[in-house]
């Protein structure tokens, strides 16, 4: 009896406070709490129809329906139940009112933070910060050592054909102050047919391999098949930020009278996040934001950086924490100490560790006064985006 008091004075008192709009909010709480918990017992399957009738018999009614069920016995557990939740009809009251523009009002595509699917500001797939756009799963293979491979989407290299070929360059030199940094875009037609395993060889860097006497080791200088000429992309080139442009390129033709878009020591520092590549298209077609990444420097750990090295010097350094490379130069000094060229230059796996053969320790054999080592990670990568292949090659000395 003591229960079915508590129960009489707890209604009498939102009866007595509770404003008509405030009585309704509280049944229809207590409504969906009963139905969701105990629906499928016909005792509170009775009180829920009850209480959905409060909606037009307003509080009285819900006094006369409500005392009536607690004096019956065969609901009293439904009663003890409506007690329980007593509590929460205070949150209920709390709740604002629905915004009258619903999800109706964008088709019924409403997310739970009230945007619109279609208003959503997705995360830019350049972000710089993101190891995963920067470092992609190969989840179908494609990837090789040093070379990031990305849009075959499960078919061969050999069976993908793309006639474009849009190569970006970029150097930068940590220790060089005045060196602001090297780019250099070319845009090229292949035929119809042309493979993109072509593409991939061409630009595939070769790995722990030597080159003596060469200042830029890259790639062969003999080419059985050298790429086409150069295409105009447009009069200008953008590296692009979601502020605004960072860097521009003027449209130009060079010794060879190919159109290409460069520029020497004038970059303003490092990529800025967020940073993509914008062609407007003209013989090319036109790319719109593709990323751009720039790699991690390098951490040296042997030989010290003012360390006079020999062919025997151990060369270490803090490996890479992706699929990228490292590039070691070998710098000669005079007896003035000036610098005279590069003897010997190295692409090799980023795995913090490298020792020259016997081939290559002969190349430095008696060809300076002085020797001295300079890191490079280098950050390659192929994407395949519309038919069209987008190769980038960012580097950063030390």
């Amino acid at each position: 009896m003591m229960l079915l008091s508590s129960a009489r004075l707890t209604v009498i008192q939102l009866a007595a406070f509770a404003s008509a709009r405030l009585a309704r909010k509280v049944a229809c709480c207590l409504c969906i709490q009963l139905f969701v918990r105990h629906r499928d017992e016909p005792a509170v399957a009775g009180i829920t129809v009850d209480l959905l009738i409060i909606k037009e018999g307003g509080m009285g009614y819900f006094m006369d329906r409500f005392v009536g069920c607690c004096l019956h016995s065969r609901r009293f557990r439904a009663v003890y139940i409506l007690l329980s939740t007593a509590i929460l009809t205070i949150g209920c009251t709390d709740l604002p009112e629905p915004d009258s523009r619903g999800a109706a009002d964008h088709g019924g595509t409403g997310s739970e933070n009230g945007m619109a699917d279609d208003d959503r500001v997705e995360e830019a797939p350049g972000s710089t910060g993101n190891a995963l756009a920067v470092f992609p799963a190969d989840v179908h293979g494609d990837d090789r050592t040093g070379l990031i491979v990305t849009g075959l989407d499960g078919l061969s290299a050999e069976d993908v054909v793309s006639p474009w070929l849009a190569v970006t360059r970029v150097f930068r030199s940590l220790s060089d102050p005045d060196h602001r940094g090297d780019s250099e875009i070319e845009l090229v037609r292949y035929a119809d047919d042309f493979p993109v395993a072509a593409h991939r060889e061409y630009l595939d860097l070769p790995i722990d391999h030597c080159r003596a006497g060469m200042e830029n080791a890259d790639r062969e200088t003999v080419d059985e098949n050298p790429p086409p000429p150069t295409v105009s992309g447009g009069a200008t080139v953008v590296f692009n930020t979601p502020s605004g442009p960072w860097f521009t390129f003027q449209a130009a033709r060079n010794t060879d009278q190919q159109i290409v878009y460069s520029s020497q020591n004038r970059l303003p520092a490092a990529f800025p996040e967020d940073i993509t590549l914008s062609i407007p298209g003209s013989l090319f077609p036109t790319v719109s934001a593709h990323p751009l990444y720039e790699p991690q420097p390098v951490e040296r750990l042997s030989p010290e950086t003012q360390q006079t090295v020999t062919a025997d010097s151990r060369l270490q350094w803090v490996a890479g924490q992706g699929n990228t490379l490292i590039r070691i130069d070998w710098l000669a000094f005079d007896d003035n100490d000036v610098f005279t060229g590069f003897p010997l230059t190295c692409l090799v796996k980023d795995d913090g560790e490298f020792a020259l053969d016997s081939a290559a320790r002969s190349a430095l054999t008696d060809r300076a006064s002085r020797l001295a080592v300079r890191y490079s990670r280098i950050y390659a990568r192929l994407d395949v985006i519309n038919g069209v292949v987008l190769y980038q090659e960012v580097e950063i000395a030390e």
